[in-house]
């Protein structure tokens, strides 16, 4: 009677084992991809931990730095920009050449290899880097992840508007710089196809863009 009581499962582990044997049987896939999981992780957790350190310095410093700037002078604002280049773009330099050193010889970094904090450190380095030869370099390894869930669409975007701005061709997400008008940041002029804007932006995930220019406003103060 009391075995009639037991799970199915419960019977299953009980033949030819002990009542102290976990029960694991009834779905081995799952189990399997799980453990496959823990072990790609352990293996890439130098790499993870390495571009997660370096991701908390970026984004810290300015974190810190914006919450200063935003309601400085004029004066004051050109007086932090200076510190920042001399103090924290050597940061900027020290990462880039350590990213470019994890990245050779490789595809770039995947969600389900690193997670997303690792991989959005990734591309913040990138994204805050002065070598554009470089950037060029990354978008091209995020293509191909592009609409997968191994990569954040936003994260292509705004690599894709940086790299565009700096080429001198038109910005495609509206993501990078933004016109100004009575102290309100404005959708950059440079976009292409500005009717079409909030529907790539949306393909790829981002909020609309009237949302995103209101987070400028939040973020950095008086334009």
């Amino acid at each position: 009677m009391m075995i009639a009581g037991f799970k199915r499962c419960s019977i299953i582990c009980l033949i030819g084992a002990t009542l102290s044997t976990p029960c694991v049987a009834q779905n081995p896939s799952k189990v399997a991809q799980a453990h496959d999981a823990v072990v790609a992780i352990i293996r890439n957790a130098r790499l993870i931990e390495a571009l997660s350190g370096m991701g908390a310095m970026d984004q810290l410093i300015r974190l810190r730095f914006l919450a200063i700037r935003k309601d400085a002078t004029a004066d004051e604002r050109a007086a932090l920009d200076s510190i920042f280049q001399s103090e924290f773009h050597p940061i900027d330099v020290s990462n880039t050449a350590r990213l470019k050193q994890l990245l050779a010889g490789r595809d770039w970094f995947k969600l389900s290899e690193v997670g997303a904090r690792a991989a959005g450190s990734a591309f913040s380095i990138v994204q805050h880097s002065d070598d554009l030869a470089f950037q060029r370099e990354v978008l091209k390894k995020m293509e191909p992840l592009v609409g997968t869930d191994e990569l954040t669409g936003e994260s292509y975007a705004l690599l894709y508007d940086r790299v565009a701005v700096q080429d001198g061709r038109p910005q495609r997400f509206g993501s990078q710089g933004a016109d100004c008008k009575q102290g309100k940041y404005m959708t950059p002029s440079n976009v292409e196809d500005p009717t079409n804007l909030d529907r790539r932006r949306a393909a790829l995930g981002m909020e609309p863009e009237a949302a995103y220019l209101a987070e400028l406003d939040d973020m950095y103060g008086r334009c």
